[in-house]
């Protein structure tokens, strides 16, 4: 009996856990009655340094409109679609003792000297309005939008894949990847994936439709360090 308990007691822990990472699309709400910031703010644990990423951006000369986009106010887009970097993901870039980072520059990667952060507030605004706009899709698109994608070993890549012009100028690949079977639909969730093009660095969106009144968030996985879909 005492084993029994034990592993009850397991599962409902693992279970509490993959509620902290979103886990796969099945635990996320997906309708939310406010906009996307709205809806950032609602969720200190997860977002809290991404809205300050967002705020800081939108002190860089040219980039104040960022926060309309995200309030859905914003002459140039009614809504958008979010690819979401949570506060686990800043941290993996700040901490990072790597001298160097990736941007792209006219279309091709640029690297540029890197230092350790311990705060957003200590990250140069331009970076943080880089990281920001490339993560952005002018539009709204839920992940039912995207083709299903699966690996052609003749060619080496994924086919079906979307193309995805952010608006910082950098473009990225999405697709869904469906495991199921017509024997057995519905038995495993149809996650969304994401890379950017320059090299296959895929990312896994760990829950995508959260769906607020101006577009979509994808929020990506926790494993997931800013500027990994960038270069």
């Amino acid at each position: 009996m005492k084993k029994i308990v034990f592993l009850m007691l397991l599962v409902v822990l693992v279970s509490s856990c993959k509620k902290d990472n979103f886990h796969y699309d099945r635990l996320a709400e997906a309708k939310f009655d406010g906009n996307i910031m709205d809806y950032l703010r609602s969720d200190d644990y997860n977002w809290s340094m991404t809205v300050e990423m967002i705020e800081r951006a939108a002190t860089n000369p040219g980039d104040e409109y960022l926060i309309d986009l995200f309030e859905g106010t914003s002459d140039l887009a009614d809504s958008i679609t979010f690819f979401g970097f949570t506060n686990h993901s800043i941290r993996r870039w700040m901490y990072d003792p790597n001298p160097w980072i990736m941007i792209p520059n006219d279309g091709a990667p640029g690297r540029f000297p890197k230092d350790v952060y311990q705060e957003v507030s200590q990250i140069p605004v331009e970076l943080c309005a880089y990281f920001v706009k490339s993560h952005i899709l002018l539009g709204a698109r839920n992940k039912g939008s995207f083709n299903k994608g699966y690996i052609d070993y003749t060619i080496g890549d994924i086919v079906g894949k979307t193309q995805l012009d952010m608006l910082y100028g950098n473009s990225i690949f999405a697709w869904k990847e469906d495991p199921n079977t017509t024997d057995a639909p519905g038995l495993y969730p149809v996650t969304l994936k994401v890379r950017n093009v320059l090299r296959y660095t895929e990312v896994v969106i760990a829950s995508a439709d959260i769906h607020p009144s101006n577009g979509y968030v994808h929020s990506l996985s926790y494993k997931y360090t800013i500027g990994q879909i960038n270069y």
